[in-house]
Parts: C-alpha cells; sequence; structure tokens
C-alpha cells in the first residue's frame, strides 16, 4: 500500500507537467525546445523536487504513522486520513501555481499573456491530468484504514455530495481552461490563416487533440470517483438479497473502503450483522440447553 501511494503521488506530479508541456506546444504558446528549457532551469526543478519531497514526507511521516497507531490514537488517525487529500491537492496547486511562473516569468519569451497562459494550463493541469491519480492514491488509503473513519465517539468523513461535486467541478474548470489556454493560443494563428485553410485546420486539429486527452483523463477521474461507492452499494445490494432468500452469512462483512456515506453504510451495515449473529448465536444456545433439560 505504502509503495503504490508513493507512486501515484510521484507519477500524478510527472505526468501533470508532461502534459503541461504538451498543452503550452500544442497550443502555440511556446516551443517544445523552450518549454522544455524553461523546466530544466535552476529554478522549477528545486521546486519540483521540493513538492515532492514535501508530498512523501507528509504521507510517509505524517499520515502513515497515524494510521498505523490508531488504536493508541484514533483520532490521531482520523484527522490524518481527512488531512492527507487536502494537503496533497493544495500541494499541487501550488507546485501548479509557483512553477508555472518561474519557467515562463523569467524567460525572453515571457510575456504578460503567455504567462497568465501558463498560469492556468498548469492549474487546469492539476484537475484534468493529475486528478485521476490523486484519486487513486487516496482510494487506495480508504481501502486499507478506511473503517477507522467510524471508529471513533464521532464518525470523520467526506460527504459523499462534496467528493462527487469537487471533482465534477474540477474537471469542469479544468477542461474550460485548458480549452481556453489553446483556442486564445490559435486565435492569432486563426486569424491570420484565413487565406490558408491548411494553417486554420492544422489549429483545428490541435484544438481536438487537447479535447480527446482531457476527455480521457475526465473519464478515467470520473470512474475512479464513482468506483468506491458502487462496490460498496452493490454489496450491500447482495448482501441484502441472500438475506432476503434466507442465504444470509451473518460472518460476511462489507468492504469499507470510502470515507463518505457508503463507508458509513457499510460499516454500520456489518456492526449491525455482528450483533445478530451474537443474537442469533444465543438463541441456539438456549435452544440447545432447553432440548438438553427436556
Amino acid at each position: 500500500m505504502q509503495s503504490r501511494v508513493n507512486f501515484y503521488l510521484i507519477t500524478a506530479l510527472i505526468v501533470g507537467t508532461i502534459l503541461w508541456v504538451v498543452t503550452m506546444t500544442i497550443s502555440g504558446v511556446a516551443t517544445l525546445t523552450q518549454v522544455i528549457f524553461c523546466l530544466l532551469n535552476f529554478r522549477v526543478l528545486p521546486w519540483a523536487f521540493l513538492v515532492i519531497a514535501f508530498l512523501l514526507f507528509w504521507f510517509n511521516r505524517v499520515t502513515l504513522p497515524a494510521l498505523l497507531n490508531h488504536r493508541e490514537d484514533p483520532v490521531a488517525a482520523q484527522r490524518a486520513m481527512l488531512y492527507f487529500p487536502v494537503v496533497s491537492l493544495v500541494c499541487y496547486l501550488c507546485y501548479a501555481l509557483i512553477g508555472s511562473i518561474l519557467a515562463v516569468a523569467f524567460e525572453e519569451w515571457g510575456r504578460p499573456l503567455t504567462i497568465a497562459l501558463g498560469i492556468c494550463a498548469a492549474i487546469s493541469a492539476v484537475f484534468v491530468y493529475l486528478f485521476p491519480f490523486f484519486i487513486l492514491a487516496v482510494e487506495t488509503i480508504e481501502t486499507e484504514f478506511g473503517e477507522l473513519a467510524f471508529t471513533g465517539k464521532r464518525d470523520h468523513y467526506f460527504p459523499l455530495a462534496s467528493r462527487v461535486g469537487v471533482s465534477l467541478f474540477g474537471l469542469i474548470i479544468g477542461a474550460i481552461g485548458t480549452l481556453g489556454v489553446v483556442a486564445i493560443a490559435r486565435l492569432n494563428v486563426l486569424a491570420g490563416a484565413m487565406g490558408d485553410p491548411a494553417a486554420a485546420g492544422a489549429s483545428v486539429n490541435m484544438i481536438l487533440i487537447i479535447a480527446a486527452i482531457i476527455v480521457v483523463f475526465s473519464c478515467a477521474s470520473i470512474v475512479f470517483t464513482i468506483r468506491s461507492f458502487s462496490v460498496v452499494l452493490a454489496s450491500l445490494g447482495q448482501r441484502m438479497k441472500a438475506s432476503a432468500e434466507q442465504e444470509a452469512d451473518l460472518t460476511v462483512r462489507l468492504p469499507v473502503i470510502a470515507v463518505d456515506e457508503t463507508g458509513k453504510i457499510a460499516h454500520y451495515f456489518n456492526q449491525f450483522l455482528g450483533r445478530l449473529a451474537g443474537v442469533v448465536g444465543q438463541v441456539k444456545n438456549s435452544s440447545g440447553k432447553l432440548v438438553e433439560h427436556s
């Protein structure tokens, strides 16, 4: 689990950076050589390594130890699970904002419009390109430790509406921002290509390529977002069906793999089955004793 989360955290940043380069290049904001050169300078690389180091430190030295020591301090474990996605997302946004400024603002070709487009493309990349890996990292932690959110005196979880709402809102804003950057950057090309159908067609093709990439990553984010609660609801439906058909196994438990209302349903349904199994066991024992005395 630990290695997978580390992999997702690093991969998210790398993939987001690469696709930011693709967006900047395809849109015509800068050439591929210019963008790669500005990323490899002494300003951006230290910032990227600093963000990666902080993310890995926060997970491996703050979040994970608190989760593993949940028996000693359950409240700290619950807070660690809630803080991890917030801290990670803030780190990615800071990386995008400051990194894009460091990459573009100090270059000779870094005009105000270019800087603005670079920042917009970077922040949009967080919500479109990084989000699937971010969701996978959070999902991996919740699959392993989701039960902890409901074991204290109070339940600590993210409302399902807010999880889905943030994901969809981020995808919409990211898609609009990315397409806006590409469209604005290609306006001059389109305007200057009125008498050149080939050039105009190439600009349209660039926009379609970016749109296709956005669709792929957006679909991945949506699938990963709904997968966690769909698994719980499907398992709950199967357990209810088995109970209705009198084939219930009271020892089976639902997976608590999401820190939201679906995880809450699974947790308390498991508790209900546990108590029901206890009652059934007591009834069987009482029946056995009555048979012995009769």
